[in-house]
């Protein structure tokens, strides 16, 4: 992995990071998932989504997931807020009222790795200057995301106990156990989201549904019990320490 990390602020009035399965009830999670950043990133980056009817995803896009981990700074807390919409029936003349939850002014701090140290020049010079592709979002076209303060640290592997404002993933929570062992500390505020994780499998997409622990505009202490697969833990040239998946 380079010995660099770009970092920037992400913001924006509203943010939609949904389950794509759920249709009615749609509730928003506090931060993006991983394939969501790698949507902005994307975006930035002019990389596109798909170039197929029949995939989802382009191949580009995929090897920009494969040699990506990001992590994220929860700077302020979000307040949830939420709306209904009525969606007519095709099958019969009624309509069926649908709940849809926003998160109201979310701000990010986005983290980025990667062994490719072109990409990582690039993305920093695209956020620095202003200057994307594509224009970013927050989970759906009514969220348009605000990206400014570049920034650009050495890095370098951390060990042992940490303490971090970035969401930590833990890797075991698929199973009902957990591989983090969290200490809050005084003023401290963590929430669990349960989100998909995307990764690259023998070159095939592979999606887990994990637990995410993130500190709101706080700091914690995190030991990992077993050691992950995903994560890496860094400390930057300022000091501080980041966990990127």
């Amino acid at each position: 992995m380079s010995n660099k990390v770009v970092s920037f602020k992400l913001i924006g009035e509203f943010a939609a990071f949904r389950d794509p399965s759920v249709t009615s009830n749609q509730t928003v999670s506090h931060i993006p998932s991983k394939m969501a950043v790698i949507g902005v990133l994307g975006a930035m980056l002019g990389v596109p989504r798909s170039d197929k009817l029949v995939d989802r995803y382009s191949t580009q896009y995929l090897e920009l997931l494969a040699k990506v981990k990001i992590g994220i700074e929860v700077v302020a807390r979000s307040e949830k807020t939420v709306f209904y919409t009525n969606h007519r029936s095709f099958k019969e003349a009624k309509t069926k009222p649908v709940k849809s939850e926003l998160l109201v002014r979310p701000q990010y701090i986005i983290y980025v790795a990667s062994e490719d140290q072109a990409l990582i020049d690039e993305l920093f010079s695209r956020v620095s200057r202003r200057e994307f592709v594509f224009p970013p979002y927050l989970g759906h076209a009514y969220c348009p995301a605000m990206v400014s303060d570049a920034k650009l640290y050495e890095a370098s592997a951390a060990t042992g106990m940490f303490k971090t404002a970035t969401v930590v993933l833990d890797e075991n929570s698929v199973n009902g156990d957990s591989s983090v062992d969290p200490t809050l500390l005084g003023g401290s505020s963590v929430i669990l989201d349960d989100l998909l994780y995307h990764f690259m499998n023998d070159g095939r997409l592979s999606a887990r549904a994990l637990r995410h622990w993130v500190p709101i505009a706080s700091k914690f202490l995190v030991e990992f019990t077993t050691k992950p697969k995903f994560v890496t833990v860094l400390k930057l040239d300022d000091g501080s320490i980041v966990c990127v998946y």
